[in-house]
């Protein structure tokens, strides 16, 4: 039971990664135009190297409720995709008794070399045609899809940075409420949602806001050495890889920012990270009224130290702090804290 609720207890929305927010009927989004469709010029995006439909994922197909082939001809109907090499593209598709076949179904010639038929085939009914290479035809977005896509993707850059700026100066700021319903406002408005499920808010105004205060506040032991105007500089960036999740802060760095130090400004930055966040499990786990915890290494790639103190037993109040203040890995201290299961036994 207190492994289901400790479960439960640490549970992070799990990731929603490409799952769209909402789905579109079919009709509507073949009725919008797809130079002011958002939903549409990110799909057309994909396309700027040549694709086939067999390289479409299924939630775009699940979003737009079409196969791929008829998504593909859609956009180039519309002039938004373009096919290339029919030519090369309609040989490696059919076989030469299958071009005969084509050919005579339209009273054609069906007599020559499989270039001489894939050449007849293509001038006497193109449209037609490019339906039978299939999954073997490669699309690419014609030169205004190219436009439109590019404009659109430049103003979202835009709107991200802004967004990523206003959250920064609201973490310097320590109001970590507004910071998180700023995050959750910006995602929702996204085409697909990136990791944010329906108890997302819930989470960030618990522990979402704790690990903030922890990131902007603490003082890991791993960073001793580090000198207090630097590891400010890093407080934000990890705050901002906790909230984004994008599993390295170098996005958020300031490029001219050098460590002499035993890690790079990455590292440094998710160890901050990585403290808050096992500073709150910690305190989780007290409040569960556990007396004890397991330590938990990170495999290979632990440093010796860690490594002798992977799957030890600690008193909850006497741990050691996570990261690991002597860890010497390159990565940096990625150990965890878990339950004793043992100590159910002896209740």
């Amino acid at each position: 039971m207190l492994l289901k609720l400790f479960k439960t207890f640490f549970k992070k929305p799990a990731p929603q990664k490409n799952t769209p927010k909402r789905q579109v009927s079919r009709l509507l989004w073949m009725k919008n135009n797809w130079r002011e469709s958002p939903d549409q010029l990110v799909f057309l995006s994909k396309f700027n190297k040549p694709k086939t439909a067999k390289s479409i994922r299924k939630y775009w197909l699940d979003h737009f409720k079409t196969n791929p082939t008829k998504l593909l001809l859609h956009f180039e109907s519309k002039n938004a995709l373009e096919q290339i090499g029919l030519e090369a593209t309609l040989s490696a598709a059919l076989k030469v008794a299958e071009l005969r076949k084509e050919l005579q179904s339209r009273n054609l010639n069906s007599e020559g070399k499989k270039a001489e038929l894939v050449i007849r085939l293509i001038e006497a009914d193109q449209p037609k045609v490019k339906a039978l290479t299939g999954e073997k035809a490669k699309y690419i977005m014609t030169a205004e899809a190219n436009r439109h896509v590019s404009d659109y993707l430049e103003n979202e850059k835009q709107k991200t940075l802004e967004t990523e700026n206003k959250i920064i100066a609201l973490l310097s700021k320590h109001k970590y409420d507004v910071a998180i319903k700023t995050l959750i406002e910006f995602e929702r408005q996204q085409i697909f949602q990136r990791s944010l499920g329906d108890g997302a808010l819930d989470f960030y105004k618990n522990q979402g806001k704790e690990i903030l205060h922890h990131i902007m506040k603490g003082h890991p032991k791993i960073l001793k050495g580090l000198d207090k105007k630097t590891i400010n500089i890093l407080r934000a960036p990890a705050a901002m890889n906790f909230l984004f999740g994008t599993g390295h802060p170098n996005k958020w760095i300031p490029a001219n920012l050098k460590l002499e130090f035993k890690f790079d400004a990455d590292t440094a930055a998710r160890m901050l990270h990585f403290h808050a966040k096992n500073k709150m499990d910690l305190s989780k786990l007290k409040e569960m009224n556990l007396k004890r915890v397991e330590w938990n290494g990170a495999g290979d790639s632990s440093c010796e130290t860690c490594r002798q103190l992977d799957g030890k037993i600690f008193s909850i109040r006497s741990v050691p702090e996570i990261p690991h203040p002597e860890c010497s890995s390159d990565y940096g201290c990625r150990c965890t804290y878990s339950i004793d299961s043992t100590e159910f036994l002896d209740r």
